[in-house]
C-alpha cells in the first residue's frame, strides 16, 4: 500500500504514460491491453530518464543508510589507510595520496566511524553510474542508460566498490571521468574537455598509478581509428599528458626522500624482483575470480558481444546509417579502454598471480559495451539480449545483497557459511579481537613490564 500511495502520486506526475497503463498496483486486472496513440517516443525516453536517476538516487540513499548502520567494520586496507589520513603527505609506501585525503575529507564530516572513513565510496560509485548512463543514454536512449545501471549494481566487485573505500573506487570514478571526457573532446574537438581528460589522468595517477593504462587505451583508439589522430596537432591531448606529468611530481619527490620505497614494493608486488618462469596455475585461480566478481552471466554476455563485434568487423557489411556508425565508434572506443587492460592482466596471470581487483577498471567500460551491443541487436530483433539482462540482474542482484550482510544466510537457511568462503570474515570481528587483545596487555602492564602488541598482518 505504500508503494501504491507512491505510484498514485509520483507515477501520475513523473510517469504518466507508465501510470496510463499501470493505474494501479494492487488492481492488475484493470490494466488496459495498450498504451494510448498519443504517446511519443521522446516523452518515454524522459520516463526511462528520470527513472534512472530515481534509481541512482535511491541506491545512493540506501548505501548512505547502509554505511550508517555499521553492519561491517573496517577492512585491513581501509584501517591502514585511514592511519595514512592523520598523516597527510605527498605519497605513501604502497600507494599514492588521493585516498588518505579521500578519508580526511570523510572522516572531518563524519568522525572516525565506518561511515566518515567511506564516506565517499556512495558518491563516487553515483557518479560513476550517471557519467556512464548519461553517456550510454546520448547513443542509444535512456531506456538502454537504465539497463546499463541495473547491470552496474548486479556486478558484485563494483558494489563492494559502492561501500568500501580502497584506491579501487577512486580509481574506477577517474578512470570514467577521462573516458567520458575523451569523448567529448573527440566529439567536440573542445580542448576543455581534453583538460577534464587531464584531471582524470591525474586522479588516477594519484589514486593508483593507473594513468599509463588510460594513456595507452587513448592510443590504441588512435590508432585504430586513424581520423582521430587529428587531434595530436592539437594542444588537447598534450595538455592532458602535460596534466599528468605534474600529478607525477610529488610522488617522485616523496620517493626520493624515501628511499624509492614505493618502486620497490610495486617490483615485489608483480613479483618482477623474481626471474621469469611460466606459471600457469594462477589462470584458473584468475577466471574464476573474474566470473564472480564481474557476475557469470555478464561475463559470458560480454564474451558473446565481442565475438558478434569481431565477426561483424571482419565481415563486408553494406553502408550504414550515421546514427549507426558513430555508435559502432563508440563500440570500439570503450573497447579500447576495457579489452586492453583486461588482457594484459590475463596474460600476467602466466607468470604471477593477479589480484581480481587489479582489472575492477575494466568492468565498466566492457559493461558499456556489451550493452550498446546486445541494444543494437534487440533492435534487430534478437531478444538474447534482454534474456541475458534478466538472468544477469536475477543471479547478481541476490548475490550482492547477501554480500552486503551473510547473516540472512543464517536466518533463511538455519547455517551459517563456513569461514573459508564468508566473504564478510575480513571486515567482522576486530572488536572483539582488539578487547581480548587489551584484557591481555592491561594484564601485563599491571606486572610494570613494557608491552608491545604485534600481530602478522
Amino acid at each position: 500500500r505504500f508503494f501504491e500511495a507512491a505510484w498514485q502520486t509520483v507515477g501520475s506526475r513523473w510517469f504518466p504514460l507508465w501510470h496510463q497503463r499501470v493505474p494501479s498496483l494492487l488492481r492488475v486486472d484493470e490494466i488496459p491491453v495498450s498504451l494510448s496513440p498519443a504517446s511519443g517516443a521522446g516523452e518515454l525516453d524522459g520516463h526511462w530518464r528520470r527513472l534512472t536517476w530515481m534509481t541512482i538516487g535511491g541506491l545512493l540513499a540506501a548505501r548512505f543508510g547502509y554505511l550508517a548502520s555499521a553492519v561491517i567494520e573496517l577492512s585491513e586496507d581501509e584501517a591502514y589507510q585511514w592511519l595514512w589520513s592523520k598523516h597527510l603527505d605527498l605519497s605513501y609506501y604502497s600507494k599514492p595520496p588521493f585516498i588518505a585525503y579521500a578519508q580526511w575529507i570523510g572522516t572531518h564530516l563524519w568522525g572516525d566511524r565506518e561511515l566518515g572513513v567511506r564516506f565517499l565510496a556512495p558518491l563516487l560509485s553515483a557518479a560513476t553510474a550517471w557519467g556512464l548512463s548519461g553517456f550510454v543514454a546520448r547513443l542509444a536512449g535512456w531506456r538502454t542508460g537504465f539497463f546499463l545501471v541495473a547491470v552496474l549494481t548486479s556486478m558484485p566487485l563494483l558494489s563492494v566498490g559502492s561501500i568500501i573505500l580502497t584506491v579501487d573506487a577512486l580509481t574506477v570514478a577517474f578512470c570514467t571521468l577521462a573516458m567520458v571526457a575523451g569523448w567529448k573532446a573527440l566529439e567536440k574537438d573542445c580542448t576543455v574537455w581534453w583538460a577534464v581528460v587531464g584531471v582524470g589522468l591525474m586522479g588516477t595517477f594519484l589514486s593508483k598509478y593507473f594513468s599509463p593504462f588510460l594513456i595507452a587505451s587513448f592510443a590504441a583508439f588512435f590508432w585504430i581509428h586513424p581520423p582521430a589522430r587529428r587531434q595530436l596537432r592539437r594542444p588537447g591531448p598534450w595538455l592532458a599528458l602535460a596534466m599528468n606529468a605534474v600529478a607525477i611530481v610529488p610522488v617522485i619527490f616523496w620517493n626520493s626522500r624515501n628511499g624509492w620505497i614505493t618502486f620497490t614494493h610495486l617490483k615485489q608486488r608483480g613479483s618482477l624482483d623474481q626471474p621469469w618462469s611460466f606459471r600457469p596455475q594462477f589462470l584458473p585461480e584468475f577466471i574464476a575470480a573474474t566470473l564472480g566478481l564481474m557476475n557469470p552471466v555478464f561475463l559470458v554476455g560480454v564474451v558473446l558481444a565481442l565475438g558478434g563485434f569481431w565477426r561483424l568487423r571482419r565481415s563486408s557489411a553494406a553502408t550504414v546509417a550515421p546514427r549507426d556508425e558513430t555508435r559502432s565508434l563508440a563500440l570500439r572506443y570503450v573497447l579500447c579502454f576495457g579489452l586492453p587492460v583486461f588482457l594484459f592482466y590475463l596474460a600476467y596471470t602466466l607468470r604471477s598471480r593477479v589480484q581480481p581487483n587489479w582489472v575492477a577498471t575494466t568492468f565498466a567500460p566492457l559493461a558499456v559495451f556489451a550493452v550498446l551491443w546486445w541494444e543494437g541487436r534487440h533492435r534487430a530483433g534478437s531478444r538474447a539480449g534482454l534474456r541475458l539482462l534478466r538472468w544477469g540482474v536475477g543471479v547478481g542482484l541476490p548475490l550482492v545483497v547477501l554480500l552486503h550482510e551473510t547473516n540472512l544466510i543464517l536466518k533463511l537457511s538455519g547455517h551459517s557459511l563456513p569461514v573459508a568462503i564468508e566473504p564478510l570474515v575480513r571486515v567482522r570481528g576486530y572488536r572483539e579481537a582488539a578487547a581480548v587483545v587489551r584484557t591481555e596487555r592491561d594484564q601485563l602492564l599491571k606486572e610494570g613490564r613494557p608491552v608491545m602488541v604485534v600481530t602478522d598482518h
